[in-house]
């Protein structure tokens, strides 16, 4: 059997989830943005969001999910 080096995934710049850091949802949403698999995700659509709300030349917005 071959042997695999595991890691943490702190070398690509994630972080674990902190919760005694959170202490709203804007906070959990920009904290889960530095975490793995869907947290990172879930972060980038928050700071897109907060991007389309801000400019105010942005009139339309479409979201699309699924695989």
């Amino acid at each position: 059997m071959t042997s695999r080096k595991l890691h943490d995934g702190r070398a690509e710049g994630l972080e674990s989830l902190d919760l005694g850091r959170v202490h709203n949802f804007r906070g959990l949403l920009t904290d889960m943005g530095q975490t793995a698999f869907a947290g990172w995700q879930l972060g980038e659509a928050f700071d897109i969001l907060l991007a389309t709300i801000q400019d105010p030349d942005c009139r339309l917005v479409l979201t699309v999910s699924g695989p």
